[in-house]
């Protein structure tokens, strides 16, 4: 029995000194009022930001919590541009 609460008070003392390491991060500051700058507004494309991430070698065939590759959702949401650039890409359904 004694062995027993030993290993009992050792798991709560660590809990206990665990509790403590854990520090609030800070809130980013945000300003509501704060414009854009210049080259992010509104300027691109979707199709050039796809370009942009297949460009840079992003994994087409990552499958979604419904098994859905890139290529897949692009077809069923009839974006048959999108999906020609992502199949160029060696995307697969």
């Amino acid at each position: 029995m004694l062995y027993r609460n030993k290993w009992l008070i050792i798991v709560m003392l660590v809990l206990v000194l665990m509790s403590g390491c854990a520090e609030e991060k800070p809130e980013p500051e945000i300003d509501p009022e704060a414009e854009l700058p210049e080259d992010t507004e509104d300027d691109v494309t979707d199709e050039e930001a796809i370009k942009v991430l297949l460009e840079n070698g992003i994994d087409v065939n990552l499958r979604d919590d419904s098994d859905y590759t890139a290529l897949g959702v692009a077809l069923r949401g009839d974006f048959k541009e999108t999906a020609e650039l992502i199949k160029a890409y060696g995307g697969v359904e």
